[in-house]
């Protein structure tokens, strides 16, 4: 008879772990296994086609806009966008697909330079838009960050928002299904550039964000977004239709002059997010 398939003991897997070859090869499996992760370092010949970029024509004139886009033989490896010099003018990076969960616990992670930060505004972190985040009018997620209040065009999302319309802090802001809520920075250290801003937010199936500053914990927030489903109820409605229901969040990266004539070049070192794993059929 055919030995049945077992899986390592205790045992085995501490002889595994002590040996060189056998450590790397179980780690390697328990995470490819386990999480979903994704990272880019924006080190290759182009923008990958994950990446969607798009801008919002606000004022005349335009064309000193620049879209985030890839530096050939940058140290390291950026992509560069510049919002131009027209007050309420924006660029922004968002993934193409809503490949990101809350259900999932995903966190998205990136660190970035700006040229300044007076007169300036930018988000990152998840978001589910009722339109697509190409649109010209999605110019950010969060409409007022002191209030708070979000855009009319988005669904569910949770960001770390900096608009200096309102402060200079960097806040996590986040919607479901309508209600807005949002915690001030606390603990964390003032921004400041020249950079780097490294910023990280993690949000948790219980309804739960958080987010980093540099590092250092910055709050949370406790009515965060969990799935389409919990956001846009029963998936009838066009946007869970659109999307699918559990199709989720996108990754968003968006830069907003606040005043005219006032440099907001940006430039992105990586960005990298991860989840739990599902691939289960229902």
């Amino acid at each position: 008879m055919p030995t049945a398939f077992r899986l390592p003991n205790d045992h085995l897997t501490r002889k595994l772990l002590q040996s060189e070859v056998g450590r790397e090869s179980l780690l390697e499996s328990l995470c490819t296994d386990s999480i979903y992760s994704f990272k880019d370092d924006f080190d290759k010949n182009d923008l990958s086609d994950y990446w969607g970029v798009a801008h919002g024509e606000i004022g005349s004139p335009v064309d000193e806009v620049t879209d985030f886009h890839f530096v050939e033989d940058a140290i390291n490896g950026f992509i560069e966008g510049d919002p131009g010099a027209v007050d309420d003018a924006d660029i922004r990076l968002f993934s193409k697909h809503a490949l990101w969960s809350p259900a999932r616990r995903c966190v998205a992670q990136t660190s970035f330079d700006i040229a300044s930060l007076t007169s300036a505004k930018f988000e990152f972190g998840f978001v589910h838009p009722v339109i697509a985040p190409d649109a010209a009018a999605l110019s950010g997620v969060v409409l007022v960050k002191a209030t708070p209040t979000a855009n009319e065009l988005t669904g569910s999302f949770a960001v770390a928002v900096y608009d200096t319309d309102d402060d200079t802090n960097c806040d996590l802001t986040t919607q479901v299904a309508g209600t807005v809520a949002s915690v001030a920075q606390s603990g964390a250290p003032t921004l400041s550039v020249p950079g780097p801003i490294s910023l990280m937010v993690a949000m948790v199936e219980g309804g739960e964000a958080r987010y980093w500053i540099n590092g250092i914990p910055a709050g949370f927030v406790q009515t965060a977004p969990r799935t389409v489903g919990d956001t846009f109820g029963d998936g009838a409605t066009t946007e869970a239709a659109d999307h699918g229901e559990g199709a989720n969040m996108h990754l968003w990266f968006m830069v907003q002059n606040r005043a005219s004539d006032v440099t907001h070049n940006t430039r992105i070192d990586y960005i990298q997010s991860w989840q739990e794993r599902s691939i289960t059929l229902t």
